[in-house]
């Protein structure tokens, strides 16, 4: 949502007040659907990490829309490709 999106972004007004939570639980979501997805907890972690990380580079302006779509895409083909070969 557009809440989202201004929360999770510490230069804007409302993400000056909310933005570590904001960005959190933003990419717990994610890690818990990939979690839930794949059965495996680690991707899980994983993905929430790499989530917050890429979100936050893009809200400090060092990564574009395009460059953190496609981080976020590649992201989820490493953990399918993770699935298919974790024993």
């Amino acid at each position: 949502s557009e809440f989202v999106v201004a929360a999770k972004n510490r230069n804007t007004e409302i993400g000056r007040l909310y933005w570590p939570h904001a960005l959190f639980g933003h990419s717990m979501i994610h890690g818990g659907f990939v979690a839930f997805i794949t059965g495996h907890l680690l991707l899980g972690v994983l993905e929430t990490c790499a989530h917050g990380l890429v979100d936050w580079l893009k809200c400090e302006n060092k990564i574009n829309f395009n460059q953190d779509q496609l981080i976020h895409l590649a992201c989820k083909l490493v953990w399918c490709v993770l699935v298919l070969i974790w024993p």
